[in-house]
């Protein structure tokens, strides 16, 4: 659906910013099926705006608007994976980014010492990655390192450092949406956010790496074939 090859469709960091506020506040209690409905209205707006040739709007968008918006972004996603770092067990979830802080520091006396000194080993692995093998893919290349290390801390030394749970791809379910007209009512700013974000996002990225190869793109695709991408993680699970 899209017009062109370097078109990247995927959750971004600030999309799902905007979607983890809207769910915690919303509709964490709904699940899966309150998920597929946020996702099923952003592609139908995404489609609808692509048929009525609303993509030449985003030119009008200012870049220092954008630009400090992805910082905002990236300071509340870097704050929400303090907790990880430090490995708490039990956090309360937060869409506030100053309560979040104060939860932060008011669990410091929990901080799990194996979690914190792995994390913090990590980094310095990435790090030195980068430095050394700038042009290998240094996040795969780190994950390869420490990965078989978390297993035989869990396993020999009793580190109990919290792993990803594994993905049951063999049985993968299909979601419905959860049709609540208090839920919908409650949805329908949050996925115009999101919707307008992911239209942008897909624009500034489309362009650039299709200037730099000498091609040109058709925005309005674009943003059609980004609302197709949802419709579709609706009902598959996907996001």
């Amino acid at each position: 659906f899209t017009s062109s090859p370097h078109t990247i469709i995927g959750p971004s960091n600030a999309s799902a910013v905007v979607l983890n506020s809207a769910l915690i506040s919303v509709a964490l209690a709904q699940g899966s099926g309150a998920l597929s409905l946020l996702l099923l209205f952003i592609g139908l707006l995404l489609v609808v705006a692509a048929l009525l040739k609303t993509a030449n709007l985003l030119v009008y968008i200012s870049r220092s608007v954008m630009i400090g918006y992805l910082a905002g972004a990236s300071l509340f996603i870097f704050i929400n994976q303090i907790r990880h770092l430090l490995g708490y067990t039990a956090f309360p979830r937060s869409a506030a980014f100053l309560e979040t802080c104060a939860n932060i520091v008011a669990h410091l006396p929990a901080t799990h010492l194996s979690s914190l000194c792995l994390g913090l080993a990590t980094l310095g692995v990435w790090l030195l990655f980068k430095r050394r093998t700038p042009r290998l893919p240094t996040i795969a290349l780190t994950l390869l390192v420490v990965a078989p290390i978390t297993a035989l801390l869990n396993m020999y030394c009793d580190a109990r450092v919290a792993t990803l749970q594994a993905i049951p791809f063999g049985r993968w379910p299909l979601t419905l949406p959860t049709f609540d007209l208090e839920l919908i009512s409650q949805f329908v700013p949050v996925a115009s956010a999101i919707a307008f974000l992911a239209a942008l996002e897909n624009s500034i990225t489309t362009k650039s790496l299709t200037g730099r190869a000498g091609g040109r793109i058709d925005m309005n695709q674009q943003m059609f074939s980004a609302g197709v991408a949802n419709i579709g993680c609706a009902f598959l699970g996907g996001m």
